[in-house]
């Protein structure tokens, strides 16, 4: 998926070794070095205070987390993050 979004610095929790952290605490570290969070996680909203913060939020709202699955969605996505402010939480399905 990174590779769709090339002009963009896209890491993984995984790669910044955050895969463990819970999401207010990784919400926190993602603020301080990134725009956008986009997650499969549909519900962040209810699950985390998004209100104050700097991040734009992105999520992906499909069956299942598969390559396949969430890769007609990326077109949108990029479209998206020319237009989301920050704040912001945009669901793409």
């Amino acid at each position: 998926m990174r590779q769709l979004v090339s002009d963009h610095d896209v890491q993984t929790a995984y790669q910044k070794r955050w895969h463990e952290k819970k999401n207010g605490e990784l919400l926190s570290l993602v603020e301080g070095e990134f725009d956008v969070f986009l997650t499969t996680d549909q519900n962040i909203r209810y699950q985390q205070n998004l209100s104050g913060r700097s991040l734009r939020f992105v999520v992906l709202v499909a069956s299942n987390n598969e390559y396949e699955t969430l890769l007609p969605l990326m077109p949108k996505v990029l479209e998206t993050l020319d237009l989301i402010q920050p704040g912001e939480l945009q669901e793409i399905s």
